[in-house]
């Protein structure tokens, strides 16, 4: 028996997590000796061989026991030559064809999934894919999000090596990987974390999966983090009315013919409403601009964010209904009887190509400008956390148990609840609300209802 191939049957039975019996070729049985006691000497067993897979003889032919490879079909099996049927009763072709035999099965199970637990083995490549498919599966997760996801997964197998086994992966390797993204200040600590993060995920489903046993990236003890920049900005409820108003000057300059001074032509159409449905929502900046006529309730007095043909919303928890506050009513249904008297479905507020409003930073500039903020200060993420902290300061009528709801004393005022404000945001939990959305207002207004007039500031 060759060296060679000896050695190749070891390695490929470590690299399988399994031991292969390989015998020098004087110490196999002598084929015309062999079958002397043999049933004796061996148990018929349904179990597979301790010692893993090896050669037996029978009957003076070469036989090899691959019962610890039973899930991509190994069993006894006879190893004959080319073109035959009955095992070999030569020694040395007996262990070349044991050795291709295990290398066939070891191929069918590497790079598999969903085999039992205990032989479980992929490549890294196949464990991103079947993660991304079940993410999409899933459905809770955004498009975008999934894009981003896609790519940094895609960095991953472009630094460790698409074949590479998940298992093989240590922290330190991480902490490398790490290094390497931020390298010459190309990815901030921030943008790094997210790298990680996604490839933490990928272990998640690959322990969940057997396919791992431990996350090399929860065992960093240190792991990039961005700077905290302070609070959020937000707007004061005065300083809110004021911008509302800019934005109302701003669209009525629009409206002005051609060559007079002053003009702003290129204002967002619908730039007032646009701002007030922010302002009085809370809403992100794709679930406002893709609000549908639908999605208004003047009946009920209620705004839906739920997906529709124009966009998707961010997570399962992002469908929901806002009160639609009477300043609101009032701006809508100005807009709708002047811009859309004969329609009953489509964008609320169409560009002039018919699709979602584009680009919103000049109007915005130009709205900042008017009222004497820098330009760049206002986004409309700054009119969500302006939303969450003026809804807290509101308070909630509660009816009185067994009161006629007519009577004006029938009802009490309390706090509203911040479980309340956390689903009109949209969120799965408090926490936003409590460490991000939430700010004190330094000239709080009590009110039972979100508004922002110039005219009471």
């Amino acid at each position: 028996m060759s060296q060679q191939a000896k050695s190749l049957a070891r390695q490929s039975a470590r690299e399988d997590g399994v031991t292969a019996s390989v015998k020098p070729a004087g110490d196999l049985e002598d084929p015309s000796t062999a079958r002397k006691g043999n049933r004796k000497r061996r148990k018929r067993s349904g179990s597979a061989s301790p010692g893993g897979p090896t050669i037996y003889w029978r009957n003076g032919r070469a036989y090899g026991d691959f019962r610890a490879y039973e899930d991509v079909g190994g069993g006894r099996e006879a190893l004959p030559e080319p073109g035959r049927t009955w095992g070999t009763q030569d020694p040395e072709t007996a262990m070349v064809l044991f050795t291709d035999r295990l290398q066939e099965l070891q191929e069918k199970r590497r790079g598999r999934l969903g085999l039992s637990p205990k032989h479980r083995v992929t490549r890294l490549d196949e464990l991103v894919k079947d993660h991304l498919l079940k993410k999409h599966q899933a459905g809770a997760t955004s498009h975008s999000h999934m894009l981003d996801l896609e790519h940094r997964l895609r960095v991953a197998l472009t630094f460790f090596g698409s074949e590479r086994d998940p298992r093989t992966i240590e922290a330190e390797d991480i902490r490398e990987w790490a290094e390497a993204l931020a390298r010459n200040g190309q990815r901030k600590p921030g943008t790094v974390r997210h790298y990680l993060n996604a490839v933490s995920g990928l272990y998640r489903r690959a322990i969940e999966g057997r396919f791992a046993e431990r996350n090399p990236v929860s065992e960093l003890m240190e792991k990039p983090t961005g700077k905290w920049k302070g609070e959020a900005a937000f707007l004061e409820v005065a300083d809110a009315a004021r911008l509302l108003e800019a934005a109302r000057a701003l669209e009525r300059r629009g409206d002005r013919a051609p060559g007079v001074e002053g003009n702003r032509m290129t204002a967002t159409e619908g730039l007032f409403p646009i701002i007030a449905t922010f302002l009085l929502t809370g809403g992100r900046r794709a679930e406002v601009l893709g609000l549908d006529l639908d999605d208004i309730s003047f009946e009920r007095d209620l705004i839906h964010f739920r997906p529709n043909v124009h966009r998707r919303l961010k997570t399962q928890t992002s469908v929901r209904s806002v009160p639609l506050w009477p300043q609101l009513q009032e701006i809508l249904l100005d807009w709708i009887a002047q811009r859309h008297p004969s329609r009953s479905s489509g964008l609320l507020f169409p560009s002039q190509t018919g699709g979602i409003v584009g680009d919103l930073r000049k109007s915005l500039d130009a709205m900042a400008a008017l009222v004497g903020m820098e330009s760049g200060s206002v986004r409309t993420r700054r009119f969500r956390h302006t939303y969450c902290s003026a809804r807290l300061q509101t308070v909630q009528r509660i009816l009185k148990p067994g009161r006629d709801p007519n009577d004006p004393d029938a009802w009490e005022y309390v706090e509203v609840s911040k479980f309340q404000v956390q689903k009109e945001m949209g969120h799965g939990g408090s926490q936003l609300v409590d460490r991000i959305y939430g700010h004190a207002q330094r000239t709080p207004v009590r009110s039972d209802v979100v508004e922002y007039r110039v005219e009471k500031h």
